[in-house]
C-alpha cells in the first residue's frame, strides 16, 4: 500500500510541473517518494514499478500528441513504454545506489548523475531522441537558478533537482555537519544564479526591435488558410500595422507561404517589394505546396525559412533536423516500417548546412521547429557573427493543449545557454521574443488567434561559457559513476576478505 501511495503521488507532482500547471517548485519534492520506493525494493521491482509510474507520466505530460490525426493508441503505448524505460532504468540503478554502503554524498551524486545520463542519452539517441520536457524545461519560470545553463547547459539543472530531492530523503540519516553542508550547497547554488541574473546582464549590445507574428493559419482547408493569395493578403496586412511601432526587423512562422518554389512564386514577390518599399528586412517560413509536387519530385520538398532584406538576393535555410516518421523516415532502404506505424509517405529533404541570415546589425541563427530540441545543433549553427537566434514553429497539429507552451520552455534554455536572445514566431502560438536571461520580454495572449508580439532586444556578440566547454558536465556524471562503482567492489572486496579471515 506505501509503494502504491508513494507512486501516485510522485505521479500527481510530476504532472504538475509542466504545463499547463507549471508549478515548477514541486519538482523538489517530486521524486523523494520513488527514491522511498526504490530503497525498499530490489533493482528489479524497481525496474518494473517505475515503469508504471514512467508510463502514466509520460502519457498525461504528452496527452497532446493524441491530437494527431495519425496517432493511434498504439502509437502512445510504444511511444510511452520508450520513454517509461528511462524512468526504469534510473529506478532500478537507484535502487542499487540507495542500498548499497556507499557515503550519503557519493549516493547524492551518483543519484542524480544516472538521471542526468539518461536525459542526456535521450537527446542523443539518433532518430530515437526527443529530449522533450526534461527535467530542467520545468524550471523555465525560476530565472535564478537556470542561469546556471549558461555555465553547464540544461543538464546541471536536473542535476541540483534530484539532488535536492535526495536531501530530502535523506535528511534523517545526515548528521548535522551533514544538514549543515547540503543547505549551504543549495543555498550557495542558488544565489550565484540570482547574482549572475542581476549583475551579468550585458546592455552594451545594440537594441532593435523585433516583430514576431502569430499568422494562425489552421489546417482546415478553406480557401483563407490554402490559398496562397489569401494567405499572403493576411501577412501583408499584419506586417502593414506593425509598422507603426517601427520595428527594425519582421518574423513570420514556419510554413508561411506556400508556393511552387521562390524562383516562381509572384506572393514571395510581393512580399519582396514590401520590404524594399519600407526597407525592413523579413524573416518567414516557405514551403513547396504539395498541389504543385509529383512523386518525382517529390523528395526535393524543403521546409525552408527565407531572409527578404530588400535588394539583396533571398538567404534560404532548409530545416537540417526533420522529425522521423513525419518529415523523414528513418534508416530508409535498412528497414521497411509497416504501413500502420507510418502512414505518412511524403517526406521532406533535409538541409545540408546552417546559412546565417544577415541585415544590417542583426546577424540571425535561423532554427525551424523542433530544431530547438537539440543544445548542440543550435550551438553548432552559430557563427562568431551571431547575435539573435529566431526559431519559426506550427505547432497548429497540437490544437488547444500545453503542447506549444511545453515546446516554448525548450527555447528559453537555447537563449540562456548562448547568452542569445531568441525570438519565436508560431503559427498558431504562443509567440515570444526571449532576451539573453531566459526572460519573457513579450507573448501572445492567445493561441490560435492573430496576434503580433513586438520587443527590444539587445544584439549580443559575447559568448557563454557553455557555448566554449559545451557538454562537459556529462564527463563529471560519468566520473561521479565510476567512483561510485570503484568503491562499491572496494567494499565488496574488502567484506569478502573479512569474512574469509573471520
Amino acid at each position: 500500500m506505501k509503494t502504491s501511495f508513494c507512486a501516485f503521488v510522485s505521479i500527481i507532482l510530476l504532472a504538475s510541473i509542466f504545463p499547463p500547471t507549471s508549478i515548477w517548485p514541486l519538482a523538489f519534492i517530486a521524486f523523494v517518494p520513488l527514491m522511498i520506493v526504490c530503497s525498499k525494493h530490489s533493482a528489479f521491482q524497481s525496474f518494473a514499478i517505475l515503469m508504471c509510474v514512467g508510463l502514466i507520466v509520460e502519457n498525461i505530460i504528452f496527452i497532446w500528441i493524441y491530437k494527431l490525426e495519425v496517432f493511434t493508441p498504439v502509437h502512445g503505448l510504444l511511444l510511452g513504454v520508450y520513454f517509461a524505460l528511462y524512468w526504469s532504468i534510473w529506478g532500478a540503478c537507484t535502487s542499487w545506489i540507495l542500498r548499497s554502503k556507499l557515503s550519503q554524498t557519493l549516493k547524492m551524486l551518483s543519484v542524480a548523475s544516472v538521471w542526468v545520463l539518461l536525459e542526456y542519452g535521450m537527446a542523443n539517441m539518433g532518430f530515437l531522441a526527443f529530449p522533450w520536457n526534461t527535467l530542467a524545461q520545468s524550471q523555465t519560470s525560476n530565472l535564478w537558478l537556470i542561469q546556471w545553463s549558461a555555465v553547464f547547459g540544461e543538464y546541471v539543472i536536473a542535476f541540483f533537482i534530484i539532488a535536492v530531492n535526495y536531501i530530502f530523503y535523506a535528511h534523517k540519516t545526515f548528521s548535522k555537519r551533514e544538514i549543515r553542508v547540503s543547505a549551504l550547497f543549495v543555498v550557495i547554488f542558488y544565489l550565484s544564479g540570482a547574482l549572475d541574473y542581476y549583475f551579468n546582464n550585458d546592455q552594451t549590445g545594440k537594441p532593435v526591435r523585433v516583430a514576431s507574428f502569430q499568422t494562425n493559419f489552421l489546417r482546415v482547408r478553406t480557401a483563407e488558410n490554402v490559398d496562397p493569395a489569401r494567405r499572403l493578403q493576411r501577412v501583408l496586412s499584419m506586417a502593414e500595422d506593425s509598422l507603426a511601432e517601427s520595428p527594425d526587423i519582421l518574423v513570420f512562422p514556419e510554413g508561411t507561404l506556400h508556393g511552387n518554389g521562390v524562383a516562381y512564386d509572384i506572393n514571395l514577390a510581393r512580399l519582396r517589394a514590401f520590404a524594399k518599399r519600407n526597407q525592413i528586412p523579413i524573416v518567414l517560413g516557405y514551403m513547396r505546396d504539395d498541389k504543385y509536387s509529383s512523386q518525382v519530385d517529390s523528395k526535393e520538398q524543403f521546409n525552408a525559412a527565407i531572409l527578404i532584406d530588400s535588394d539583396k538576393e533571398l538567404t534560404i535555410y532548409h530545416k537540417m533536423l526533420l522529425m522521423p516518421f513525419s518529415e523523414r523516415l528513418p534508416l530508409e532502404g535498412i528497414i521497411v516500417w509497416p504501413r500502420w506505424l507510418v502512414p505518412n509517405d511524403m517526406f521532406l529533404t533535409p538541409g545540408v548546412k546552417s546559412t546565417p541570415m544577415s541585415a544590417g546589425d542583426i546577424h540571425a541563427v535561423p532554427i525551424i521547429c523542433w530544431e530547438n530540441l537539440f543544445a548542440g545543433f543550435v550551438k553548432k549553427s552559430l557563427s562568431k557573427e551571431s547575435n539573435i537566434i529566431i526559431d519559426i514553429v506550427n505547432d497548429n497539429w497540437f490544437g488547444n493543449t500545453p503542447a506549444p507552451y511545453q515546446h516554448n520552455n525548450i527555447s528559453v534554455f537555447r537563449a540562456i545557454e548562448n547568452g542569445l536572445p531568441l525570438v519565436i514566431s508560431s503559427n498558431t502560438g504562443p509567440s515570444q521574443i526571449i532576451d539573453s536571461n531566459g526572460r519573457v520580454l513579450a507573448m501572445s495572449d492567445e493561441i490560435f488567434e492573430p496576434s503580433t508580439v513586438i520587443a527590444d532586444v539587445r544584439l549580443r556578440s559575447t559568448r557563454t561559457i557553455y557555448f566554449y566547454i559545451g557538454d562537459i558536465f556529462i564527463v563529471f556524471c560519468i566520473l561521479v559513476l565510476t567512483i561510485a562503482l570503484v568503491m562499491t567492489i572496494m567494499v565488496r572486496r574488502t567484506t569478502g576478505l573479512s569474512t574469509i579471515k573471520s
